[in-house]
């Protein structure tokens, strides 16, 4: 059985943000924008670990936005969103469709995202 920690890939680099996008057009993907440093980052991290426990309905990434600043602010820029963290955006069919910040990160709240989005 798969780790929870491997079931969430860490998006490093633009080659990984156009495949979050490219694939988006077959399997919804959910990507985490936290930082490691924040207690409302953790308990983001938390929900989204609960929702892989559940869940394969979406491929799971995150990205640390004290490592990739400059990553972090170009998905800002090229999703229209304006950056937070923590974040969750969720891309489906090669665009966001849904997404959320703070305490309305919760495993309730991503699983109705994904089922209706």
């Amino acid at each position: 059985m798969m780790e929870v920690y491997d079931m969430i890939k860490e998006c490093k680099s633009d080659s990984d943000l156009i495949d979050i996008i490219e694939n988006s057009k077959t399997k919804p993907q959910m990507l985490l924008k936290h930082s490691t440093r924040c207690p409302v980052s953790k308990t983001a991290m938390f929900e989204l670990k609960r929702f892989a426990e559940k869940y394969d309905t979406a491929d799971l990434w995150q990205i640390s936005v004290l490592d990739s600043k400059e990553l972090s602010q170009k998905i800002a820029e090229e999703t229209g969103i304006e950056h937070k963290s923590p974040q969750i955006i969720l891309f489906r069919d090669g665009k966001v469709s849904w997404n959320a910040s703070h305490h309305f990160i919760s495993l309730g709240n991503l699983e109705k995202a994904v089922a209706e989005s």
